[in-house]
């Protein structure tokens, strides 16, 4: 399970690299209209920001490959990042699910 885990870690980190204006492309989008959807030949992958005014906001996501699987769930972005923090975060979960798309 390690093995598959650090896989996907270094693919994670090879696509933030590899495919870093594509992602800068989605988050942009994704600040402008509120939602960004990843598209690629495993699947569709989007993600929706949830802002909270008394507390941390949330990425919202869902996704469907190309082998039928799907996914959803949520990740923490904290309510006091800075606006590069903030675009770390958000640009890191977006590299996450394509790189879930890509397993497909």
């Amino acid at each position: 399970m390690r093995r598959e885990s650090d896989e996907f870690d270094r693919l994670v980190a090879d696509l933030l690299v590899e495919e870093a204006g594509y992602l800068n492309d989605r988050f942009q989008e994704l600040l402008q209209t509120g939602t960004t959807t990843l598209r690629s030949s495993g699947g569709n992958w989007t993600g929706n920001p949830q802002r909270s005014w008394w507390r941390d906001g949330w990425l919202t996501s869902e996704g469907t490959r190309s082998d039928g699987q799907e996914s959803s769930g949520r990740a923490r972005i904290a309510r006091s990042n800075s606006d590069d923090q903030l675009k770390s975060a958000i640009t890191s979960q977006l590299a996450v699910g394509l790189a879930w798309l890509q397993e497909a």
